[in-house]
């Protein structure tokens, strides 16, 4: 599901990336600049250093609160087993050893 969303995020950022470089291009144009002089592939080169920076920074933040995730989850599931452990002793107490058993059939029936 995580990797799903990253890779939607990826995406998204290059095609955003895209749009803003013939966005780029069209203010150069309208402006009365070539769009093949230097400041716009200054301007191109930068874009594409900041989308790449970004798209690395999201996946690595997002990798992180997964694998986060993932281990409070282990820690979790260690915790609810130890716990329901001890109450199934609560509940079903181990039965008391046979001999034990004897003597108390054998104190009742002496009683009687």
């Amino acid at each position: 599901m995580i990797t799903a969303i990253v890779l939607a995020i990826a995406i998204c950022l290059c095609i955003a990336g895209f749009i803003s470089e013939r966005f780029a291009e069209n203010i150069l144009r309208l402006e009365g600049l070539q769009v093949h002089e230097s400041l716009a592939y200054e301007t191109r080169k930068l874009l594409i250093r900041l989308l790449l920076i970004t798209q690395m920074f999201l996946f690595f933040v997002i990798a992180a609160v997964e694998w986060l995730f993932v281990h409070v989850a282990a820690h979790m599931y260690k915790i609810l087993q130890k716990e329901w452990k001890e109450y199934e002793k609560q509940r079903y107490p181990d039965p008391p050893p046979l001999h034990v058993i004897n003597v108390r059939i054998d104190e009742l029936k002496d009683s009687n």
